[in-house]
């Protein structure tokens, strides 16, 4: 059996993060994105004009 040096296991180690951050950056494109608020807007709504709107209710109580 063949002694696996150290800068071997580091090359693995890395290639491994590097495999496991590619697939979190993909979930969160395809998964968290589409389903963020703004994306289910009407299309005549603004997340500022929400956001006056929800401080004037405010304002009045």
């Amino acid at each position: 059996m063949r002694k696996i040096t150290p800068g071997k296991i580091t090359k693995i180690v890395l290639f491994i993060i590097f495999i496991i951050v590619v697939a979190r950056l993909l979930y969160a494109i395809l998964v968290v994105v589409p389903d963020h608020p703004e994306s289910k807007l009407a299309p005549n709504q603004t997340r500022e004009g929400i956001l006056e709107r929800h401080r004037g209710l405010e304002a009045d109580d």
